[in-house]
């Protein structure tokens, strides 16, 4: 049996072996045919989930429109102000809710 080999500079050879060694050697490039494709279905590079394309939304960044900063600030602004509602007496508390938080008047 003749096995081919392709080397990266274009060199070419070609090696006459026994059968059954060349049976070994055809069954290990299925195997290590079949493992990279299983690793390259695991993968995704870094520049197709980056890419930039009508219809085509990236996957796995976060969305530039989306301000952090102000959502953290918000958060303890937020948290702020309802522990200063905690501290009231509970008349209080009851009235700043219902004017804040449901829109409703003080008539």
């Amino acid at each position: 049996m003749k096995i081919k080999y392709e080397f990266v500079t274009g060199e070419r050879l070609e090696i006459e072996v026994e059968d059954n060694i060349g049976e070994i050697v055809v069954e290990m490039e299925v195997m290590q045919s079949r493992r990279n494709r299983t690793e390259t279905r695991r993968h995704n590079s870094y520049e197709s989930m980056q890419e930039q394309r009508p219809g085509y939304n990236p996957r796995q960044f976060i969305d530039e429109k989306a301000d952090i900063e102000q959502y953290i600030v918000d958060s303890e602004d937020w948290e702020r102000l309802h522990q200063a509602i905690r501290k009231l007496e509970a008349k209080d508390a009851l009235i700043v809710h219902k004017y804040f938080f449901e829109n409703r008047t003080m008539s």
